[in-house]
């Protein structure tokens, strides 16, 4: 297994290249979800939610004088129904650092999602994950393949981001298994060994 590696191009390009290759063969591309590529599509970012993180109001005080920023572990889990929902907190990895923001924000924040509502602390919410990896590792959709690198880049656009605004202490990232040259499956790895994920755990958090 390594970190999806293609040229460094932005989850923008990968989109407008998933969107040519489906007009040239749309027959081949029919298992692609429609909405996939719509022209406001941004991989399921909740762009609310991010500025929601990187809004000082929802810091606690002691990070008011600017010298020290929040602790932030970015968390992935993959449920049984195929999809994606990526965390600033309230992962199932539990890494949690309660007393670095305040109890309203942390309480939305670690809440369940209920209704037509997403929890606060969801940050990227990726449906049909697992049929487009099956596009790309069964089918070799090359505009579903597209797609896949575009979540990825997506999501390392998004780190990047975080980490100017936060101390983003780990995060996951895609990564792929390889047979040969073909995908064959997409993991949510974790940035930091597990030595160092024991550690965050153990960080008293109450």
């Amino acid at each position: 297994m390594s970190p999806i590696s293609e040229p460094p191009i932005s989850s923008a390009d990968y989109l407008a290249r998933a969107r040519k290759q489906f007009q040239n063969s749309p027959i081949l591309q029919r298992r692609i979800p429609r909405w996939m590529l719509e022209d406001d599509f941004d991989y399921g970012v909740h762009q609310a939610h991010v500025d929601l993180l990187l809004d000082p109001t929802s810091w606690s005080d002691v990070f008011l004088d600017g010298k020290r920023k929040p602790r932030v572990f970015i968390d992935a889990f993959r449920n049984q129904g195929g999809n994606v929902e990526i965390r600033c907190m309230g992962g199932p990895r539990r890494i949690l650092f309660r007393n670095d923001f305040t109890w309203d924000y942390f309480n939305r924040a670690t809440t369940g999602a209920h209704g037509a509502h997403r929890s606060e602390g969801e940050i990227i919410w990726i449906k049909d994950f697992d049929s487009l990896v099956t596009n790309v590792s069964t089918h070799q959709c090359p505009a579903a393949t597209a797609l896949l690198l575009g979540f990825a880049a997506r999501l390392d656009e998004l780190i990047e981001r975080l980490a100017r605004g936060v101390d983003l202490v780990g995060a996951v990232r895609m990564a792929v298994t390889y047979a040969g040259e073909r995908r064959t499956s997409v993991d949510f790895v974790p940035s930091v060994s597990p030595a160092r994920l024991q550690e965050l755990r153990a960080e008293p958090w109450d």
